[in-house]
């Protein structure tokens, strides 16, 4: 009896419990939204300064000129004096501005100096007996000669510019270049270092020097060439060379009696730089230059003087100058000139 009534009060129990509730089936969860995709990089816009030397390749022509007016997608360009040419943005596939090449100068200027010197030291340390082995010397060489190299190079590419692109469209769906005009550098330093218009001038010139003081002072004929960078409307600078017939002679008078004279010409390597300011088509302008001479005396000496340009016609500017040459070396005797000059000059 005790038995059954456990087993019934057992299967009462069981019964009164609360089923258990069955789990849905596994439903996979929609998935999020991938978050959109960043838009292109949009690049940087392009800033031109009214007046920069910019050049503009389209699929059909390329056109150079001085960045005049920019209009809502297009830019303008003063091609020649009596034309102007407009160009749409969509149409540009590059776009290059004429900047300096100081840094490129720079790098080929040291290297042709160390390896020009490098080579003339080890030469002659291999032809005098006793002056040390040819590497030692060429690397001594190449130390010297990377300054004055890298100085050279610098005028250089001063004077030299190079086209240096932009903006350049790869892909035909590529947005259009987008340009902004902007101002000149506020500072004076900087607005004739990066001024836009010409950057470079090639000059030569015809003339005469005649030495100064002297028993016998005598002269020639000659020619003078410089390369110099303009740095905005009144400075320039670079270097400049000279030769001049008969104007390096000298005549000695000998103690004990006699006269002892050889004719010379007068070589002249150095740098000049010129200030100036224009008047209209007239420009009055001061001259410095240091160099090194070679006649019957070598030393390194400076110059002083004037110039005046007059540009009746655009294309053939004249210019006459005068300077005085006098050296800066302790020697036994005193080279002086006066050199006249006249010529023209290309700028780019």
């Amino acid at each position: 009896m005790p038995v059954r009534l456990f087993l019934l009060l057992l299967v009462l129990v069981a019964g009164s419990a609360p089923a258990q509730e069955v789990a849905p089936p596994l439903v996979r969860a929609p998935e999020e939204p991938e978050a959109p995709s960043p838009p292109p990089s949009v690049d940087a816009p392009v800033r031109l300064v009214p007046g920069a030397d910019v050049r503009v390749e389209t699929r059909s022509e390329r056109v150079s000129g001085a960045f005049r007016l920019l209009e809502p997608g297009a830019l303008s360009l003063q091609v020649d004096d009596e034309r102007v040419e407009t160009l749409l943005l969509a149409d540009v596939q590059r776009l290059s501005v004429k900047k300096r090449a100081v840094l490129p100068g720079l790098v080929i200027g040291t290297g042709a100096g160390a390896m020009g010197t490098a080579l003339f030291a080890a030469f002659l340390c291999a032809v005098v007996e006793d002056a040390g082995s040819s590497l030692s010397c060429g690397l001594v060489g190449a130390l010297i000669g990377s300054v004055p190299g890298a100085v050279a190079g610098a005028l250089v590419g001063l004077a030299v510019p190079r086209w240096s692109t932009v903006y350049r469209r790869a892909e035909p769906d590529d947005p259009p270049a987008q340009v902004e005009e902007a101002r000149p550098p506020p500072s004076s330093a900087e607005r004739w270092f990066f001024h836009p218009g010409a950057v470079g001038e090639l000059g030569l010139r015809v003339g005469y020097a005649r030495r100064l003081g002297g028993v016998d002072p005598q002269g020639g004929q000659g020619a003078r060439l410089h390369l110099l960078a303009l740095l905005g409307p009144y400075l320039a600078l670079g270097p400049e060379l000279a030769l001049y017939a008969r104007a390096g002679s000298e005549t000695l008078i000998i103690p004990g009696g006699g006269v002892f004279s050889q004719e010379e010409p007068l070589f002249q390597l150095g740098a000049v730089t010129r200030v100036g300011v224009e008047l209209g088509r007239v420009r009055p302008a001061a001259l410095l230059g240091l160099a090194w001479y070679l006649g019957q005396f070598s030393y390194i000496g400076y110059s002083v003087g004037a110039e005046v340009e007059l540009r009746l016609v655009e294309w053939l500017p004249l210019a006459v100058d005068v300077r005085y040459h006098d050296n800066v070396q302790n020697l036994s005797v005193d080279p002086r000139h006066l050199t006249v000059g006249l010529g023209s000059r290309l700028s780019w």
